[in-house]
């Protein structure tokens, strides 16, 4: 019995086994010629120049693809943590900002954050296109409204 050495500081033995041909007739198949006459094993063709470049050939759209997800992913992390989209208006009573609200039209009295889409359309300013977030998964419905 000969012993080998795993990984740590321990032996594992190794039983040494004569060699042995295995039966025949025991329906086991004979795979020496396994995929001849249909391009050889696994559809390989007999141009290995070929294959190696339809293999780099995949090889780059998957990279490609990775590529175009990792850039819209990036994108949607800038979009989805920067903080900068809003600004305050400040009134010295609770009394003064709700008559500001309900006189411009853009919110009800005691809001405490309005659509800055809605009060630049209601003067008159193109807020630009709406964007277009992902849609999440197990999102509250009082969340749901404002992704949507």
């Amino acid at each position: 019995m000969s012993k080998i050495k795993r990984g740590g500081n321990f032996d594992l033995p190794i039983m040494d086994l004569p060699a042995f041909d295995l039966p025949t007739g025991l329906g086991i198949p004979d795979i020496s010629s396994f995929g001849e006459g249909f391009g050889g094993f696994g559809g390989l063709t007999s141009d290995p120049g070929e294959e190696q470049k339809s293999v780099e050939q995949k090889v780059a759209e998957v990279k490609t693809g990775f590529m175009a997800k990792a850039n819209a992913e990036a994108k949607r992390t800038e979009l989805v943590t920067d903080s900068e989209f809003w600004c305050c208006l400040c009134f010295e009573t609770r009394e003064q900002k709700n008559a500001f609200l309900v006189a411009t039209g853009f919110g009800e009295a005691d809001d405490k954050y309005v659509d800055g889409r809605v009060v630049a359309r209601k003067m008159g300013i193109d807020p630009g296109a709406k964007v277009q977030w992902p849609k999440t998964k197990g999102l509250s419905d009082r969340l749901k409204r404002h992704v949507e």
